[in-house]
């Protein structure tokens, strides 16, 4: 069987999305840009953290960093979306 990757990105989300996520066991988890955010109010530490970090907080970057994810910040410019990253 594969590993299960979790990806969460910023926008609206379902309290049956969170609850998923909280409550499902991932073997890598993605937090792009403000899903950063997301990740810590339902108490989700990414493994890693992409995008341009334009939107997400300063606070939880840092925490993030702190508590060993791995930081892959791009340039405001890119061509592509924090998603795709």
């Amino acid at each position: 069987m594969g590993k299960r990757i979790l990806v969460i990105t910023g926008g609206e989300h379902s309290t049956g999305s969170a609850d998923m996520a909280r409550n499902t066991p991932f073997d890598f988890v993605i937090a792009a840009d403000s899903g950063l955010d997301l990740a810590e109010a339902i108490g989700i530490r990414p493994d890693i953290v992409v995008g341009d970090l334009d939107s997400a907080s300063p606070a939880a970057i840092a925490r993030a960093r702190n508590h060993g994810s791995e930081i892959e910040a791009h340039p405001a410019g890119k061509d592509q979306t924090d998603f795709e990253l």
